[in-house]
C-alpha cells in the first residue's frame, strides 16, 4: 500500500525480511502519528519523513529511534 511499502518492493529490486520490518514499522507510525507516512517513491525523491516524535508529544526517544532506522530507506540500515 502507498505509504507503506518499502522503496525495493516499489522498485522491484527484490524484499527480504528487512522489507517485511519496514512496513510493520510504517504500521506502527501510522497507529502512533495517524497519518500515514510519506510513500518511500517520495522519499527516494527527496520528501522528508517527519519522526514521529516530532508529531507526537510523549514518544519515547528509544521508540523513535527503532521506527525511523526501520524506515530507513536503505535495506542494509534496519534491523535484521
Amino acid at each position: 500500500s502507498h505509504g507503506f511499502s518499502p522503496p525495493e518492493q516499489v522498485m522491484g529490486t527484490g524484499t527480504d525480511v528487512r522489507s517485511d520490518i519496514y512496513s510493520f514499522a510504517a504500521t506502527i507510525y501510522f497507529a502512533l502519528v495517524g497519518k500515514t507516512p510519506i510513500a518511500a517513491h517520495e522519499r527516494v525523491a527527496g520528501a522528508v519523513l517527519q519522526a514521529p516524535s516530532e508529531l507526537v508529544s510523549g514518544i519515547p526517544d528509544e521508540l523513535n529511534a527503532v521506527l525511523m532506522k526501520a524506515l530507513s530507506l536503505n535495506i542494509n540500515e534496519r534491523p535484521k
